[in-house]
């Protein structure tokens, strides 16, 4: 070792190159020999292979740290996960100048590589279902199929390279983004597809169901991922389901038919109800009918509506062409009903026939006592009380004889009502 100190910087990076020095004997604590080490290694990158494992802790890290690079001439027995962080973190974060649109903006890609504050790699990725791989199902509340469209977001540290390096199976020259992206990303947006058609199959979630299940979806697939990922030595850190929806033009499908669903429904419900009401009014009538056999009953304007609405119903003529969804067709039904039920039979008013008599007398009257007052005022005072005692009398006589024929006389309406006759 001694003399290995006092050699020169140049001269010791040559009987480095020339295998008369073992790379082992070197101690990078002395600046010659660590420089030496660097120069030799530049030249001859494949001194590393020479090093033995007891040392790799303390040549390899400053070998990295020099050029990452230098790992492509490591053997396999010499990797340990320092090194392959080194590499990696190198590898994927080379010139990598952040890509922009053609409007200047920042392109957003869907693989992230990151560095967590430990020095780990973490890997991102931002999954959306492409319009070609929809997951279809068959709705169990709307008993129709489906489709679903989902994305979330991945977060995943690097614990264990060795292991990542093993699972991936790709050769570390060629291990860059791209490649990573379509091992991990069609793993995992498989598995989840996957998860998400059995979760809803097992627990029968449906279209209005679907949003409010979204954290019990996130904690069920993260348990069932994490047993996969853990072969790639990789730790799950984040999993956020960003949206889980069905596509809108299926969405607009759905309110159609859902509204036709409601609207038949409340329909069916007017026509039942309108049925029983209409049965009921027969309980009654019969009981009536029963206890009066010899009256004549016949329908009233009530029963009438009834029927008419209970025919409208049924052939549906009282459905409008244009429909209006903001209208709650039950509620508007039961509105209706409710007005029906409220609703009293009501006879037309017909203004009584006018006394022929009581108007002659009153008019006669008048005529009277105009004259009268004529004479108070041509004749003096008592010609006029002469005049107004005479009329007083005689309009009394009339009155007290003819009292009956005051009275207005009453108009009622045949019991049959068909030919529209009117009797006193």
């Amino acid at each position: 070792m001694a003399h290995v100190e006092k050699l020169s910087v140049e001269a010791l990076t040559n009987m480095l190159i020339q295998g008369k020095v073992d790379v082992n004997e070197l101690n990078l604590a002395y600046a010659n020999q660590r420089n030496a080490f660097l120069a030799a290694i530049e030249k001859r990158p494949h001194i590393l292979k020479n090093v033995l494992k007891a040392n790799a802790s303390h040549f390899i890290p400053a070998a990295l740290k020099h050029n990452a690079e230098y790992f492509l001439y490591l053997d396999k027995e010499q990797y340990e996960d320092e090194f392959i962080q080194t590499y990696l973190n190198w590898r994927l974060t080379k010139d990598k100048a952040p890509a922009v649109n053609r409007d200047g903006t920042p392109v957003k890609k869907n693989f992230l590589v990151n560095q967590s504050y430990d020095k780990k790699m973490v890997f991102q990725y931002n999954y959306s279902t492409p319009e070609t791989d929809e997951l279809y199902y068959s709705d169990s509340e709307l008993k129709i199929p489906l489709s679903i469209r989902s994305s979330f977001k991945i977060r995943m540290k690097l614990v264990k390279p060795i292991e990542f390096l093993e699972q991936i199976d790709l050769d570390v020259a060629s291990l860059g983004e791209n490649k990573i992206k379509s091992t991990l990303a069609d793993m995992i947006s498989s598995k989840y597809k996957a998860y998400l058609h059995e979760f809803i199959r097992k627990n029968n979630v449906g279209y209005y169901s679907l949003c409010v299940s979204v954290n019990e979806i996130e904690e069920g697939f993260v348990d069932r991922i994490e047993k996969d990922l853990r072969k790639y030595g990789l730790q799950v850190t984040d999993f956020v389901i960003k949206s889980l929806a069905i596509p809108k033009e299926i969405q607009n499908r759905v309110e159609d038919l859902a509204f036709q669903i409601r609207q038949q429904n409340a329909e069916a419900e007017a026509s039942s109800h309108l049925a029983q009401i209409a049965l009921d009014n027969y309980k009654t009538k019969l009981e009536l009918e029963e206890k009066f056999p010899t009256a004549n009953h016949t329908l009233t304007e009530y029963e009438k509506d009834l029927a008419l609405k209970r025919y409208l119903v049924k052939h549906g003529r009282d459905v409008q062409e244009e429909v209006d969804r903001s209208i709650k067709v039950a509620a508007a039904t039961e509105v209706q009903d409710t007005a029906i039920l409220k609703e009293d039979d009501k006879l037309p008013e017909i203004e009584p026939k006018k006394n022929k008599f009581k108007s002659t007398f009153i008019t006669l009257l008048v005529l009277c006592l105009i004259f009268d007052f004529i004479m108070f005022v041509s004749n003096g005072v008592r010609t006029g009380f002469i005049i107004l005692s005479i009329i007083t009398l005689v309009f009394g006589l009339i009155a007290a004889f003819n009292r009956e024929k005051f009275k207005d006389v009453p108009v009622q309406m045949d019991d049959d009502g068909d030919d529209g006759h009117v009797g006193e």
